[in-house]
């Protein structure tokens, strides 16, 4: 919430958490409370990539949908475009100083951010444990640009040489 990325985003994406993410859910109320755009992800598992949608009420515009995670009902869809939004706030399971992160294994958020790295924030909110040394990368992957967690806030910076050797091995 101190952020100056979340202070000055109009539009934000937030992830609605399931199982061990971290719980953001007072984030997504300050979001509404601060008079910001709250953009949340729908799976579309026959394209295999998410689609974003503007919820106005949370938690009431929203249903369990695939994977048990909360998604806007059909009634309440209002579709975004990414590049509509200044500031997207992702979940992660393992993540480096360098910001690369281990998600669900899909793909989804990689395939969304490819064409907004660089031109929107990109945060991941995590634990402490889950900072790990090296996270393994292939070319599509995204980068973070912070990572937040309960003791630190990481900016996240570009590999060195000896990164660069070791994606080699």
């Amino acid at each position: 919430i101190n952020l100056d990325e979340f202070k000055g985003s109009r539009v934000i994406h937030l992830y609605i958490p399931v199982r061990s993410e971290v719980d953001i859910r007072p984030l997504i109320e300050k979001s509404f409370s601060s008079g910001k755009k709250v953009i949340v992800p729908m799976v579309d598992k026959d394209k295999k990539h998410l689609l974003l949608s503007e919820i106005r009420k949370y938690p009431d515009e929203l249903v369990p949908s695939i994977y048990g995670i909360l998604e806007p009902r059909p009634e309440y869809y209002r579709i975004v475009q990414p590049e509509e939004v200044d500031l997207f706030i992702i979940p992660g399971i393992a993540f480096d100083k360098r910001g690369y992160r281990i998600g669900h294994g899909l793909g989804y958020y990689d395939k969304l951010l490819a064409d907004v790295a660089g031109k929107a924030y990109i945060i991941a909110p995590a634990f402490e444990i889950q900072i790990v040394n090296f996270v393994p990368r292939d070319d599509h992957d995204i980068r973070v640009d912070k990572i937040v967690t309960e003791e630190r806030i990481i900016i996240c910076q570009p590999g060195s040489l000896m990164e660069k050797k070791l994606q080699m091995l």
